[in-house]
């Protein structure tokens, strides 16, 4: 497995990202080539270890929500920020798909307005195949979804 990004959600125990189920660089191409959904969400602390969200296609960032209450991942070739409840086992709950128009990376969340900010590819050949005449560049948005909000909301 690849993790990729983690939130800490207590002493010994975090949520963490799988971007890639291979660790083999060609195989990592053979599942972005096949379009996969293999990757997910781990919950570790001491003594436990689980996936808690599977079917991403790349699994590349995770955040948790000002409230603690819900977990922000992304998924970088789906280009979704997935939300999903924290149940009190650390099972996770889905709650919504927010489908943001670009290769979304690792999410941020605002400490003060719980707004999340993301980083975002709009290219992804050109990214991989990196051309400093003619670069991929990048965007950043917070328009992303209002969760703390909205979550509770539906509470």
């Amino acid at each position: 497995l690849s993790v990729n990004d983690i939130v800490a959600v207590g002493p010994e125990s975090f949520y963490a990202t799988n971007d890639f189920y291979f660790s083999h660089l060609y195989l990592k191409y053979v599942e972005l080539f096949l379009g996969t959904s293999w990757t997910g969400v781990v919950y570790y602390s001491p003594g436990d270890v689980r996936h808690v969200a599977t079917g991403f296609y790349s699994a590349n960032g995770i955040n948790i929500s000002k409230d603690k209450k819900y977990i922000y991942a992304s998924d970088l070739t789906a280009h979704t920020i997935n939300v999903f409840k924290r149940n009190k086992d650390s099972s996770l709950s889905p709650v919504k798909s927010v489908y943001v128009d670009t290769l979304v990376d690792n999410p941020s969340v605002d400490p003060v307005t719980g707004d999340i900010w993301a980083g975002g590819h709009p290219n992804g050949y050109k990214l991989n195949h990196y051309n400093p005449e003619d670069p991929p560049g990048s965007e950043v948005s917070n328009n992303i979804l209002v969760c703390d909000w909205l979550c509770s909301y539906m509470d």
